[in-house]
């Protein structure tokens, strides 16, 4: 699954989430769970949006006109990092700071799968040069 496909379903999972948090209601550690979680889902779309080519600077200048527009928006569509003054300067520091650089890209799932498949095929070749025999004599035993 892509991270474009995961930001699509985020306000489901993030209603789902919210939900399991209001049905654990009599313990406080749900609520912080809760808060934490979506902390990291707000760095993990930071850092989507900055790997997919948007300036970091950008981005905090939204995050900043979103935060000054918070008096006169509905508090329960806030996004998780604005409400705190102390998380909102840790998340505009991180945006300022240079992009890090991955070392390579991760691989398709294809070539995943091949890497699996082809030592299970070389096992099986092997195992089917020294046992094939007696494997096929067992087999017309059953039937």
């Amino acid at each position: 699954m892509n991270g474009r496909t995961c930001a699509i379903g985020d306000p489901l999972r993030i209603w789902l989430a919210q939900l399991a948090t209001d049905l654990q209601w009599p313990w406080p550690q749900a609520r912080k769970r809760l808060h934490q979680w979506l902390t990291a889902l707000e760095l993990a779309r930071d850092e989507e949006a900055r790997a997919a080519g948007i300036d970091g600077t950008d981005l905090a200048e939204v995050i900043l006109a979103s935060a000054r527009l918070r008096g006169t928006a509905n508090l329960s569509i806030q996004a998780a990092l604005v409400g705190e003054p102390s998380a909102l300067k840790e998340r505009i520091r991180r945006l300022l700071d240079p992009s890090p650089v991955s070392p390579r890209p991760p691989l398709a799932s294809g070539s995943r799968a091949l890497l699996l498949l082809v030592p299970a095929l070389m096992i099986a070749l092997a195992a089917g040069t020294m046992f094939g025999e007696q494997l096929v004599r067992a087999l017309f035993w059953i039937a």
